[in-house]
């Protein structure tokens, strides 16, 4: 379970195995093609022999399957770091290819101390090659990044002070490399499974009402379920978004009050739901290392506890819904609600439309630059990278945009 670290193992055959079906897979079942302009390729090109880590917005879902255009570009074996709730999905074959493509996991309810090694050693190798994406959670915005975690500054910091003490020459670099989502294909066309979500939903389609409208009605509807299934149906009549905010915060205290665990110092919703289900992963995995015997008795309550992690998954794909709904309503935008709503319904997504996503490699940051500043104050030199870094994101992300939308977003900032 999610207390059981998962390294990466790399394997040279799966690794070429990917690299070949890649883009068949992106353009057959995917759907989604990636485009780098000429100079983010020609930076890409420079970077094959040195120390780098790639830092990444997550603005989507889709966001993994990025990373293969960038193998495709950079012809080296890269490591990248993974929530490790997902080495579990498809029954574990997801996590069985991510660790031998290089993947390896970070729980993030607790300090991962086997996590934050490995990360360790992979940066004190030559050339290595690291992913990150330090916004930490599906941040649903094409237009703006998000705060980027702090702990993960101060490590590379901390490394990069081992490496400059050892006399290392190639510095570590970090990298931002911005993805911003389009939607090319037509919205209603792209949606072919909206009147299966109706039905399911025992909604009539309405054929004179715009496929935003259908798409909030929808919504509303399986929220009302939802609410009713966990027993708030007396908050029927408040607005969609408020329902959601309810159902995260009540299905997050119920859990809690069960184990009796006090909430998360962080007040973030995501950071109470990543913190209860470490600790509903750590019971599972206690139950299983104990004596047959034990388990026989604990079986109904981890019966109880797996219920539990299914009903957290539920919590961050409402947090997710939640926060793509705050975002300007666009088609990508009502895309990513279609996949909410076909998940809680069907247990799956599939594509919509055909998708674009369009890269850009930022301006490098040497991290030796901060030694100076981090040998007189290691939160002054961790603030000013994490800022730094997300500025230089932020910058090539505006630089994916069209010029009137980059100006209509500067306010956002």
């Amino acid at each position: 379970m999610l207390s059981d670290f998962k390294p990466p193992k790399p394997n040279a055959a799966i690794l070429a195995f990917c690299r070949w079906i890649y883009p068949l897979f992106m353009r057959y079942s995917a759907r989604l093609s990636i485009h780098f302009n000429s100079k983010s390729l020609a930076l890409l090109q420079s970077l094959t022999k040195r120390r780098v880590v790639f830092i990444f917005n997550h603005p989507d879902r889709l966001d993994p399957l990025v990373l293969g255009a960038l193998d495709q570009n950079l012809r080296h074996p890269f490591y990248c770091i993974v929530a490790r709730e997902v080495f579990d999905w498809n029954r574990g074959l997801r996590g069985f290819l991510f660790q031998r493509v290089g993947c390896y996991s970070v729980n993030r309810g607790t300090t991962d101390l086997q996590s934050i090694r490995t990360t360790n050693k992979i940066l004190h190798e030559r050339n290595a090659k690291l992913i990150v994406f330090p916004e930490g959670k599906i941040t649903c915005d094409n237009s703006n990044v998000h705060e980027l975690q702090r702990s993960f500054m101060h490590i590379l910091l901390a490394v990069q002070s081992e490496l400059t003490g050892k006399h290392e020459e190639e510095p570590i670099v970090l990298v931002p490399v911005a993805t911003r989502y389009e939607l090319e294909t037509d919205l209603e066309s792209s949606l072919h499974q909206l009147k299966a979500i109706e039905r399911k939903l025992k909604i009539q389609t309405d054929v004179h009402a715009d496929v935003y409208t259908r798409i909030d009605k929808a919504l509303e509807s399986a929220v009302n379920q939802l609410a009713e299934v966990y027993g708030l149906g007396s908050q029927l009549n408040l607005p969609t978004v408020r329902k959601m905010e309810l159902l995260t915060n009540h299905i997050c205290q119920r859990i809690s009050t069960y184990l009796n665990a006090e909430s998360h110092a962080c007040d973030a919703h995501d950071c109470h739901l990543y913190h209860i289900r470490a600790i509903v992963s750590q019971k599972i995995d206690d139950i299983k290392a104990a004596s047959a015997y034990q388990q026989s008795v604990c079986s109904g309550l981890q019966t109880i506890y797996k219920q539990f992690l299914l009903d957290l998954d539920r919590v961050e794909r409402l947090l997710i819904c939640h926060g793509n709904l705050e975002r300007p309503r666009t088609p990508i935008q009502a895309c990513r609600t279609a996949d909410f709503l076909e998940y809680e319904l069907f247990g799956k997504m599939t594509a919509k439309g055909r998708q674009r996503a369009w890269l850009n490699i930022g301006q490098p940051v040497e991290l030796s630059s901060y030694l100076e500043l981090y040998s007189q104050s290691r939160s002054a030199a961790v603030e000013k990278l994490t800022l730094d870094a997300r500025h230089q994101l932020q910058e090539a992300l505006d630089d994916t945009m069209p010029k009137q939308e980059c100006e209509a977003n500067t306010t956002l900032k």
